[in-house]
């Protein structure tokens, strides 16, 4: 996997991450990215981690401050918000979303 230099808090989520059962990384899109069972639920993007929402709830993370939609090239993934990390409730904020995405994988609705 190709390095991607990762800032405190994205080391601080990376480590949890890799602790977490059935998750691998591996990159996607670039970034350092997170896998479970087969489907992504997650990755390393700019300064902050893209999470897979669903569609009802997209609205809702594009509400919180500093939310954005993963680019690639010129295309946006809106189904990818861009969740911030710039401090410890931010860190626990996509945590918790990461866990949530992870799941509802594991229940078989994402």
């Amino acid at each position: 996997m190709p390095a991607q230099k990762l800032n405190a808090l994205q080391q601080t989520l990376d480590s949890a991450i890799a602790e977490w059962p059935g998750v691998h990384s591996k990159s996607i899109f670039g970034h350092r990215g997170y896998v479970l069972g087969g489907k992504m639920i997650g990755f390393l993007a700019d300064e902050g981690v893209a999470v897979k929402v669903p569609g009802p709830e997209i609205d809702a993370a594009y509400a919180i401050d500093g939310v954005v939609p993963f680019a690639y090239g010129e295309h946006e993934m809106r189904g990818w918000p861009v969740l911030p990390l710039r401090n410890d409730d931010e860190l626990s904020s996509a945590l918790s979303a990461l866990e949530q995405t992870s799941a509802r994988i594991s229940q078989g609705e994402l």
